[in-house]
């Protein structure tokens, strides 16, 4: 009888134990949720519910404890407040002993780490040393990983906060070039990477670069898409700014020919 009670005892404890962690992970994917609508707030208290729950059914080193964190600190991150540093730094440190340095989850909190630096403590000699590993480590895994674009490119914000425009310059070349030649070179891939490449020079500072990517953008997307009006009110805007008359007269006409465009096809509707 004695055994019996013990062996129950045991069974319930691990069946507490299974519920506790079980509901640990639920609370990680509540959050993940939250976080997609952008309710970091929420998020965050999600995610510190969870990691205490991970602590206390012994998960203190385990894999899903090192994605609460890292979610956690990227929550932060979004928020732009500091004390987010420390829960990604954890989740690096957690994924390098669990997964290794080559892992892209381990790449991805090393990233996000960098990221900090680079955004929030304006860091950027440390931020660019973060992001060269980081780089170092993605160019060593084979297939070229999805995320590369994005890891590489983080290193050019790095060294265009620096004033090296050259080695930022450089990197962006390279990434554009690999693009067209995996997706073509008018592919929307591509448009929307260009895209992205002059919204980091332009918040840069550097708006007469970035407009010359938005317009390599502005000549691949179709001109019935809202990237392509997009664009062409962005690019018009900055040769305002940029007091550049000719490419103002040059974008106006491009912006009376789309009205009138746009105003046929809707009276054709009716």
């Amino acid at each position: 009888m004695r055994q019996f009670i013990l062996s129950l005892l045991a069974c319930l404890c691990l069946t507490a134990y299974s519920q506790t962690a079980s509901q640990a992970d639920l609370l990680v994917e509540e959050a993940q949720k939250l976080e997609s609508k952008q309710d970091y707030p929420t998020a965050i208290t999600k995610l510190k519910q969870a990691d205490e729950l991970y602590v206390k059914t012994g998960k203190t080193q385990s894999a899903e404890r090192a994605t609460c964190l890292h979610i956690l600190g990227r929550c932060y991150l979004n928020l732009e407040r500091p004390e987010g540093l420390t829960y990604t730094q954890m989740a690096a440190d957690m994924r390098k002993t669990i997964l290794g340095e080559t892992n892209i989850k381990y790449i991805s909190s090393l990233n996000n780490t960098g990221l900090y630096y680079l955004t929030v403590a304006k860091d950027y000699p440390k931020a660019a040393e973060i992001h060269g590993k980081t780089w170092e480590l993605c160019s060593r895994i084979q297939p070229r990983p999805e995320q590369a674009f994005m890891f590489h490119i983080n290193l050019a914000r790095c060294y265009i906060a620096l004033g090296e425009m050259d080695k930022a310059s450089a990197i962006v070349e390279e990434e554009i070039a690999i693009s067209k030649k995996m997706y073509g070179e008018k592919s929307l891939s591509v448009a929307r990477q260009l895209q992205q490449i002059g919204s980091l020079y332009y918040l840069s500072g550097r708006k007469d670069v970035g407009v010359t990517y938005y317009e390599q953008a502005f000549n691949i997307f179709p001109d019935d898409s809202k990237e392509y009006e997009q664009l062409l009110d962005w690019i018009s805007s900055i040769y305002v700014e940029l007091n550049n008359q000719p490419k103002v007269l040059e974008y106006m006409k491009l912006v009376e020919a789309h009205n009138k465009k746009r105003i046929g096809k809707a009276l054709r509707r009716t």
